[in-house]
């Protein structure tokens, strides 16, 4: 077949660098295990299943990920990214309030999440399950959950800054802000319907 009629991904594939092909394969493999994690969760994924899916021989895809809990870890690395690169837009714009953020930043998830094909907030529960006998994921998700905590807490100091007084703790405000946000991650993993976000408005009247 002519290079001029193979498909435009195909070509972009085969045209690029060897370390961009390396990359390009890297990300399918972990697209494969990041899409049968959310289908049958951590334990019920097996490398095999992992190896078909992707299309690539067994050697292929050990020689980017030495095993299955490699794979986890990465997979919480790239909802993470994605997680950031959602709220970061919201970073730069003034917010009223904390409840007006948490708002925000749950529509672009549910946006994200819902044209598919990685469910962030799924992928989040099942994380958070894991964690709890995978001390490797705990720790990672621990550092990723600091650095959005801190995130957080900026908004509320950005708030207060514009209130004469107050008496909310900042770091505090913004636990209770990441408890609230996960809350309605783990609603929306129980309930077909859209989870209750109420209770938003609520941090209005207590920063």
């Amino acid at each position: 077949m002519p290079c001029s009629s193979l498909p435009a991904r195909q070509m972009a594939f085969i045209r690029s660098s060897p370390q961009e092909r390396r990359a390009a394969r890297r990300r399918h493999v972990l697209q494969s295990a990041r899409l049968g994690f959310q289908e049958n969760g951590f334990h019920a994924t097996s490398m095999d299943d992992i190896i078909r899916a992707s299309g690539l021989s067994a050697g292929a895809v050990y020689g980017y990920f030495k095993g299955k809990d490699e794979l986890i870890l990465a997979a919480a690395d790239a909802s993470m990214m994605e997680l950031r690169e959602e709220i970061a837009p919201l970073l730069r714009n003034p917010v009223q309030s904390p409840g007006d953020f948490l708002k925000r930043v749950k529509k672009a998830i549910d946006s994200v999440s819902d044209r598919g094909p990685i469910d962030l907030r799924r992928m989040a529960v099942l994380g958070w399950a894991e964690a709890q006998c995978n001390e490797a994921l705990r720790q990672r998700l621990s550092s990723h959950y600091g650095d959005l905590l801190a995130r957080m807490t900026d908004i509320v100091e950005a708030c207060q800054e514009r209130r004469i007084e107050t008496n909310a703790d900042a770091i505090e405000t913004g636990k209770l802000m990441l408890s609230v946000l996960f809350g309605t991650f783990a609603q929306a993993s129980i309930w077909a319907d859209e989870a209750d976000t109420s209770i938003f408005s609520a941090l209005e009247d207590n920063i």
